[in-house]
Parts: C-alpha cells; sequence; structure tokens
C-alpha cells in the first residue's frame, strides 16, 4: 500500500496554524494572569487630612470639693497705710517746730487753749478732759511735701489751717479733719493725706497707753 504524500506546502501551513494557536494561548493566559492581580489584591492610596483646632480645649475644672466657698475664704488682714513717697518734682509745706504747736482737744470739753507750754491736766474748765502723762510730740517734724501739681496750680497761696488729729495707742493717726478754712479744698487734702502719715509719741494716762487728740496749727505759704 503505497504511503500518502503530503505537498510541503500543506505542511508549512499547518506548522503556522499551530504556532497561531499556542501564542494565542499564551496571550489570553497573561491577560487573565494580569486581570487577576489587579482585582481584589489591588491598594490605593487613602489621603488623610488633618485641621487645626480652631481654639485650644477648655482647661479642666478643679473638682468641686477643692473649691472653698466665699464665706469660708480666709479674711485678709486691712493694708496698713505707709508714708507716700514724695513724688518727683515736689516741694515741701514749712511744717518747723517753731510755726507747730502740740495741742489737745480732751474729751467732749471741746478744743484746748492755745499753749506753748502743755499743762497735762488739761485746760481749766474742760469737761470730760483726760488727764495725760506727757505731751504727745511728733516724731517726724519734717516739712510735709505737697505734689507739685497742687504747687503749680495753687502757687503764691497763704493761709492758716487748724488740723484736729485722733491718735491711737500707739500714736498713730486713726484720724484727721481740718475746722473750716480759707485754703483750696485740694490744699488741705493733700495736707491731710500728709499728717495721716506721720506717727507721734505714745499718748499715757496713769502709765497706760491711750487714745488723744491733737491740734496742730499750721501756716501754709506755697511759693
Amino acid at each position: 500500500m503505497e504511503g500518502r504524500f503530503t505537498p510541503p506546502v500543506a505542511r508549512r501551513q499547518g506548522s503556522i496554524a499551530w504556532l497561531l494557536g499556542v501564542a494565542t494561548t499564551v496571550v489570553l493566559f497573561l491577560l487573565i494572569l494580569s486581570a487577576l492581580s489587579l482585582g481584589p489584591h489591588e491598594r490605593k492610596p487613602v489621603a488623610i487630612e488633618v485641621r487645626p483646632l480652631a481654639s485650644a480645649p477648655p482647661a479642666a475644672s478643679p473638682p468641686p470639693g477643692d473649691t472653698l466657698p466665699s464665706s469660708a475664704a480666709p479674711s485678709l488682714p486691712a493694708p496698713r497705710l505707709e508714708p507716700a513717697q514724695a513724688e518727683a518734682g515736689a516741694e515741701p509745706v514749712p511744717l518747723a517746730s517753731e510755726n507747730v504747736e502740740v495741742l489737745q482737744g480732751l474729751g467732749s470739753g471741746g478744743l484746748a487753749q492755745r499753749s506753748t507750754d502743755f499743762d497735762p491736766a488739761g485746760p481749766p474748765g474742760a469737761e470730760g478732759a483726760e488727764v495725760l502723762d506727757r505731751r504727745p510730740q511728733m516724731l517726724d517734724r519734717s516739712p510735709l511735701v505737697l505734689p507739685a501739681q497742687i504747687l503749680r496750680s495753687y502757687q503764691g497761696t497763704r493761709g492758716f489751717l487748724r488740723v484736729h488729729l485722733l491718735l491711737d495707742e500707739q500714736g498713730h493717726v486713726l484720724e484727721a479733719w481740718a475746722e473750716q478754712s480759707a485754703l483750696p479744698e485740694p490744699v488741705q487734702t493733700a495736707i491731710l493725706a500728709e499728717l495721716r502719715a506721720r506717727r507721734f509719741t505714745q499718748p499715757t494716762r496713769g502709765g497706760e497707753p491711750v487714745r488723744a487728740n491733737v491740734i496742730l496749727p499750721i501756716p501754709v505759704s506755697l511759693k
């Protein structure tokens, strides 16, 4: 039996068709793998936005147990007035010993008579007079220093001021007021403020510290 003869051209066409089939299969396989790799395993970047706070967070309030009620708050001692410092450019008002006499308004019987030689028993006929052991003396006899603005505004003012001082048992001035005077009110106020900062020797009666009234007649001349 004779063998079948296949022409060379037909053999080449079959080989080409086979190669094309294999190539097509490989391409399809690669496309499938690429599709699978981009599917569920694909990860996309996530953008995170950070915004600054519009305002600082409120401070934590202390627990209720740490706050004291207003009624339980400790009371602070009242500040003690100290002599005011002299203002820059201020000038003194004379308060020399020869111009100032320390007198006494004793008890409720009115003012003591003006006398340089003080009688501890008080003036004759003074009602309710306290008998003091000694005459209170001003410790600081330096001139009064008034603010420069007062001196500028009332330059050339002259007059007389009679000042009443209430001293405590240690010689500090508790109250100061002036009798009616023709001096301008701001001048009187400045003089009283200076006198409130002065201190006197301790007034005593029978060896015990007592309160006392003192009168200062002050001639005023603002230059």
